[in-house]
């Protein structure tokens, strides 16, 4: 845990609150109250200063599970042909995944037995907050303290310390909670979903338009899976997910982006890993229906396997657009075949 200050200099300065407003500027001689706020400012400092090995402020991670080889992106034949024209990938909104309890938490419940907490947990200090404030967020970093215990993913604990309240007539609610929301709720998580599993019949079904499409394979040592394997709260996060039951702790102490790799066990026959990215949601558009893409590199593309009953034009017009492409060489292919009480992977010639 480290602690960050919203100044430009710790001691000597105080910067600009979140709605413009300032108590003090740079050449301005100290008041009893700039120097009260200093000394509060070093207290809070030495409270949650924190403790572990760091690496430019960082805390270590213990190394995450390696992935397979290979991971899998079951899709139907148009839409691949979108991926594959435009080298992109869509990631999806928390709010419209798949399982409705993944961001649809039940919010009069958790206020109801956890009155005093919101959605997530608070990591902005006032220094005009009370005692009573502090010891919550002490309770917020000792229960994000024992989830970490867990080995599970979760983002470092980095308080930041305002100056909101000395402003007049600003309380918490005016001053506070829009520098929160500002900080924790500017940047969305975003999903790409794979599997492990390259021969599924239960996902060809669900998700490869009934056995109709296609499946594309990605190889996970390509520096497109690799460039973030530790950090959550950073782009190119890669983890498996963790398959167990949402708590009411999970919403109250953990961020958005640290519960998209939670999930129910009745899921865990999808052996799902995600990718995570990250987006700016600005209040004036349609964050649900809002599609956003991020482009691949071409040698994270490793095989293509077309469904038992994709048509011969899709497949035709597939192998067509890689073959155009010498930077899709390398990328294979296989058709899924019909047998007795099952399905399998034949290699196909192009």
């Amino acid at each position: 845990m480290r602690c960050k200050l919203s100044t430009r200099s710790q001691y000597s300065i105080l910067t600009q609150n979140v709605h413009g407003r300032r108590t003090m500027s740079s050449g301005e001689e100290p008041t009893l109250e700039f120097e009260a706020w200093t000394a509060k400012v070093k207290v809070l400092m030495e409270r949650y200063k924190g403790e572990g090995p760091t690496i430019s402020g960082r805390l270590l991670f213990r190394p995450r599970p390696s992935p397979p080889p290979r991971v899998y992106k079951y899709t139907s034949s148009q839409i691949s042909y979108l991926i594959l024209s435009g080298m992109s990938l869509r990631y999806t909104q928390a709010e419209v995944l798949d399982d409705l309890f993944e961001e649809a938490p039940p919010r009069d419940e958790i206020r109801r037995l956890m009155p005093h907490f919101e959605d997530g947990p608070t990591m902005v200090i006032d220094v005009t907050d009370p005692d009573e404030r502090l010891q919550m967020f002490d309770r917020v970093l000792e229960a994000r303290s024992l989830l970490r215990q867990r080995d599970e993913p979760i983002s470092d604990d980095v308080p930041i310390i305002t100056s909101n309240g000395l402003i007049k007539g600003w309380k918490y609610d005016l001053g506070n909670r829009p520098f929160k929301e500002f900080l924790e709720e500017s940047r969305k998580p975003l999903a790409l979903s794979l599997t492990t599993l390259p021969v599924d019949r239960k996902m060809w079904s669900l998700y490869g338009d009934q056995h109709r499409g296609i499946c594309l394979g990605f190889d996970t040592r390509s520096r497109y899976f690799r460039s973030n394997r530790d950090i959550i709260d950073r782009s190119g996060y890669f983890a498996p997910i963790v398959y167990r039951r949402l708590s009411i702790e999970d919403y109250a102490y953990r961020y958005p982006h640290e519960r998209f790799f939670i999930k129910d066990p009745e899921w865990s026959d999808q052996r799902e890993w995600r990718r995570l990215e990250l987006a700016i949601n600005k209040p004036d558009t349609d964050w649900k229906s809002k599609v956003l893409t991020f482009a691949f590199p071409p040698e994270a593309l490793a095989s293509i396997s077309f469904g038992a009953r994709c048509p011969e034009d899709d497949r035709k017009h597939i192998i067509e657009l890689i073959r155009s492409r010498d930077d899709l060489k390398h990328v294979r292919f296989s058709s899924i075949k019909m047998s007795v009480g099952e399905i399998i992977q034949e290699d196909s010639v192009s």
